[in-house]
């Protein structure tokens, strides 16, 4: 009898639904919940990010230390992939003495921040980070700080237009002897303090690209760059500065080129002379 009447029901329905007679939100709402869980399943395929074997997992992003390279690539071979917000403990910190090499695989997207990102990587010698994309990162304080053996950096790919903060980014790199920083935008930054203090070996370094129209700090900025005999900073503006001081101190300065918004307020022991000869003596 129950069979009997699961069939006149079924029967009813199956007519109902064609004649129109069964309420719409019955059908709908059946229909919407099947499609729900299948929408929820895509979500979650699409969220679901794993590391391959022998990699470590950092956002969408994978990692890994062999024999002295930290590579840097997209998890899941996706051809894009992103490093976390705000980050300031970084996973390969605790073998940072153990990195000699660091390279960036495929379309690598960084976070809003690059502090500390290669803090103390003493071991470290050439960084390839060309293919980073670093158009969201607002700070890069410290990111080579304490990179004592860094020789090569190649930073071309960087893009700076977003950045506000550049505090102590080279600090004591002194086995740098030159760094090519032509495509740095520095519009935005307010924080230029020991950008490169301590860079010892540093002979000669071009900045003339860099303007400086909201710089509030700049101290210390050449502290110690005890070799640099070379410095531009043609394009620095100085004007709104409420921090400056030492940043020429135990440099060894023979040709330094100021711009008309540069204010020169450090001590310069000799005489020195402008672009119409003209000599004068702080």
């Amino acid at each position: 009898m129950k069979h009997t009447s699961k069939m006149i029901l079924s029967a009813f329905l199956i007519t109902a639904l064609l004649c129109g007679i069964v309420p719409q939100a019955w059908a709908v709402s059946s229909t919407s919940d099947e499609e729900t869980k299948v929408d929820s399943s895509i979500e979650l395929q699409a969220d679901e990010v794993s590391a391959t074997p022998g990699w470590e997992l950092f956002g969408s992003c994978e990692w890994k230390i062999n024999n002295g390279t930290l590579t840097i690539r997209p998890a899941n071979k996706n051809e894009q992939g992103k490093l976390p917000d705000n980050t300031r403990a970084w996973p390969w910190s605790s073998n940072r003495k153990t990195i000699e090499q660091v390279m960036i695989e495929g379309h690598v997207v960084c976070g809003n921040s690059m502090t500390m990102m290669f803090f103390d990587c003493s071991s470290l010698v050439t960084a390839d980070l060309s293919g980073l994309d670093t158009s969201n990162v607002l700070y890069m304080d410290g990111t080579f700080d304490y990179c004592s053996s860094l020789t090569t950096l190649d930073l071309s790919g960087f893009d700076t237009s977003n950045t506000k903060s550049m505090y102590i980014m080279f600090r004591y790199c002194t086995s740098l002897k030159s760094i090519d920083l032509s495509g740095f935008d520095t519009t935005n930054v307010y924080e230029f303090s020991g950008m490169f203090r301590g860079c010892e070996s540093l002979t000669s370094l071009d900045l003339s690209n860099f303007h400086t129209p909201k710089a509030t700090q700049m101290e210390d900025a050449f502290y110690n760059c005890s070799s640099l005999t070379t410095l531009d900073l043609s394009g620095f503006d100085t004007s709104n500065l409420h921090l400056y001081g030492n940043n020429f101190y135990g440099t060894s300065l023979q040709l330094i080129k100021l711009g008309e918004n540069f204010t020169l307020q450090d001590e310069l022991p000799g005489t020195w002379y402008n672009a119409s000869g003209e000599s004068f003596t702080q």
